[in-house]
């Protein structure tokens, strides 16, 4: 089916798969991971991917850990993030509008 709105690029709580490698001065190497995905269920409009018009709910989730590199990959934290958007399309212009639940432990 494909989406109608697409995920932002640099949006850092975007539901993806991605990793990130940096260094905390206090604590040492970090790597931050990102896994998830968002995929639509309805969608009332046309069909296929390319060019597609009309509104569809589509349901997301992520799981955001925090590994410490230099304490043998140990789990500092990790952030949860939950969502049901949903999004318009017609023509050139696009909406998104939904509900979202974050939590996070440490």
């Amino acid at each position: 089916m494909g989406l109608l709105y697409k995920s932002y690029l640099a949006g850092t709580k975007e539901s993806r798969i991605s990793g990130t490698l940096l260094y905390d001065t206090k604590d040492g190497w970090i790597f931050n991971v990102t896994l998830g995905g968002r995929v639509g269920i309805i969608r009332y409009g046309t069909s296929g991917a390319a060019n597609a018009e009309g509104w569809q709910l589509d349901v997301e989730g992520a799981a955001f850990p925090r590994l410490n590199v230099e304490q043998q990959w140990d789990v500092d934290s990790a952030d949860f993030r939950f969502g049901v958007p949903l999004t318009h399309r017609k023509g050139p212009w696009q909406s998104k509008m939904g509900y979202y639940h974050l939590s996070a432990c440490r």
